[in-house]
């Protein structure tokens, strides 16, 4: 097994691939794997076949933010909803935290301590 597959991975669930693309570069560069996924369906196939360590889900409308929200606290994996940060935070049950968006550095480090740990 190689450095890359030993460190915590950490889900990034974004519909825009620019946004995920992005994200999934900080929470490399700050040590951890990102694993990206652009829809619920393939957030969830990732979740089914790794070992997360914690997801961040951007806020998207509707049921499926729930729906996969449940599935990865059920998988007792802390997820974190990012929403745009000039607008009222949201409240999902399950959700362990939030992040509001433009992501900062210093509030991606201590997120990512606080719900998966050093990397």
């Amino acid at each position: 097994m190689n450095r890359r597959q030993r460190r915590k991975q950490v889900l990034v669930v974004d519909p825009d691939p620019g946004a995920m693309t992005r994200l999934r570069g900080m929470v490399d560069g700050l040590g951890y794997r990102g694993l990206g996924g652009r829809s619920v369906t393939e957030a969830g196939a990732i979740a089914r076949g790794a070992k997360l360590s914690m997801a961040l889900v951007a806020s998207v409308a509707g049921p499926e933010l729930a729906d996969l929200v449940d599935v990865l606290r059920k998988a007792a994996v802390p997820v974190v909803v990012l929403y745009p940060g000039d607008e009222a935070r949201p409240s999902l049950p399950g959700a362990a935290g939030y992040l509001p968006t433009p992501v900062r550095t210093p509030d991606l480090v201590s997120t990512l301590y606080r719900y998966a740990g050093a990397p």
